[in-house]
């Protein structure tokens, strides 16, 4: 399993492949961990008291938002170049 910071290191550089400033990268940094932590201290200690199957429901809808969210946000990101 990946760690925490495999995984914003490998969001960071397909997020920004060109770089970004150090006050810029340490504010995403931040903002990326406090996600982290509200997901796994927040979200998964909700879903794990559920039952099996409403668990699962849970965490899948979540991750279609999320997924959708992202589509949207690339989408905006294609519509302005």
């Amino acid at each position: 399993m990946k760690t925490l910071k495999e995984r914003w290191l490998r969001y960071r550089d397909a997020a920004y492949p060109g770089g970004i400033s150090g006050d810029q990268e340490a504010q995403l940094h931040q903002a990326w961990f406090a996600c982290a932590f509200e997901i796994l201290n927040g979200v998964i200690i909700e879903v794990a008291a559920l039952p099996d199957h409403h668990a699962e429901v849970a965490l899948q809808t979540l991750a279609n938002e999320a997924l959708r969210t992202c589509e949207e946000r690339a989408d905006g990101v294609k519509g302005h170049n």
